[in-house]
């Protein structure tokens, strides 16, 4: 299209726009002169140049950019992580040694504890059962009057050496200036002798030799006349003392000893042997009758007031009297002793009168 053609176009258009055709729309057509048009293309060329200039000069920022955080170290920095679901805990189970060595110490000391409290019951009870089965086996044989199988027997030289040094050698000075010899034996360690009422009859004076042979004063303390039995005491503490049996456990045919002085010899003690002939053989002292153990041990005028000893060096009797016959002669083997039970009721009363 040629100039004048695009002028003449560009001036009908521009008729129409005047004279205002309000039923048909003008098409409008934008005239664009050849300078304007040029001077348009000459500014979008501006503008793509600056734009080009711009995305250039962003770039080498963030080239020089990129290069720096190359090249220069790198700063502290916060890692943040998206917040994790919520699970469920998870328990850890670690061994702690201390605590677990600890723990088995105090576990050793209960144990320990335990067994010590164990051990000391079981003790106790041990000790507890047999204290009752001694108890009850002593309290038996002397209810039954077994006694003797609780022990062994003693040789006669055995019963001497046991029961020997507590007894002593007795003589009376009488008021008619005669003398009298018995025997007797200590009761307790502090002096007490016990003897029979017919050795120290009538006596003033009274003499006591001890098996050392040492001799020393006695003093009468007390007399059981229809009994015939008494007590002299002498002075001093720590004296050997017999040894007292169950004359109520005693059985014929049970072997017996004296030991005494027999017809006053000085410092002879000797020992006889027999055994019991009878447990219950009725007599007669000062008009009084009385129950005697009977044996055929020998025995002499001297061993009055002695002991009568069974096996195990008990004393079971007190030697008190020959029996004679009916023309007053010494009977032989019939020998009378006054059972120790009930001879040492009679002493003990003897002391508890002597004490008030």
């Amino acid at each position: 299209m040629s100039e004048a053609e695009r002028n003449e176009l560009n001036e009908n258009e521009w008729k129409i726009k005047s004279e205002g055709n309000p039923t048909e729309p003008a098409e409008q057509t934008e005239v664009v002169e050849a300078s304007s048009v040029e001077e348009a293309n000459v500014e979008s060329l501006v503008v793509d140049a600056e734009e080009a200039t711009e995305t250039a000069d962003v770039t080498e920022t963030a080239e020089v950019e990129r290069k720096q955080l190359l090249t220069e170290p790198m700063e502290d920095f916060e890692i943040v992580t998206p917040v994790e679901e919520e699970r469920p805990a998870r328990y850890e189970y670690r061994w702690n040694y201390a605590a677990q060595k600890a723990f088995d110490e105090g576990e050793k000391k209960k144990t320990r504890k335990r067994g010590a409290w164990t051990y000391a019951i079981v003790m106790a009870s041990a000790f507890l059962l047999c204290f009752a089965m001694l108890a009850g086996v002593l309290v038996w044989y002397g209810v039954t009057g077994r006694s003797k199988q609780a022990y062994g027997s003693l040789s006669a030289t055995e019963v001497t050496e046991r029961i020997a040094p507590s007894t002593v050698l007795i003589y009376t000075k009488q008021k008619n200036g005669g003398y009298r010899s018995g025997t007797g034996f200590f009761i307790r360690s502090d002096g007490y002798i016990a003897t029979n009422y017919h050795v120290v009859e009538k006596g003033t004076q009274f003499e006591v030799t001890l098996y050392n042979a040492e001799r020393v004063n006695a003093e009468l303390i007390g007399v059981s006349k229809e009994n015939d039995l008494a007590i002299l005491k002498i002075k001093g503490s720590r004296y050997p003392t017999a040894a007292i049996g169950n004359s109520d456990a005693v059985q014929v045919g049970d072997n017996v000893f004296v030991i005494g002085n027999p017809n006053g010899a000085y410092g002879a003690w000797s020992t006889t042997h027999g055994i019991i002939s009878s447990v219950d053989r009725q007599t007669t002292i000062n008009n009084k009758t009385f129950r005697m153990l009977q044996t055929d041990a020998a025995i002499n005028p001297g061993n009055s007031g002695g002991p009568l000893c069974n096996d195990r060096g008990e004393v079971i009797g007190v030697v008190t009297q020959i029996m004679l016959d009916q023309d007053g002669n010494r009977s032989e083997g019939f020998g009378m002793a006054i059972p120790i039970n009930k001879a040492m009721d009679i002493l003990e009363d003897i002391l508890k009168n002597q004490n008030q």
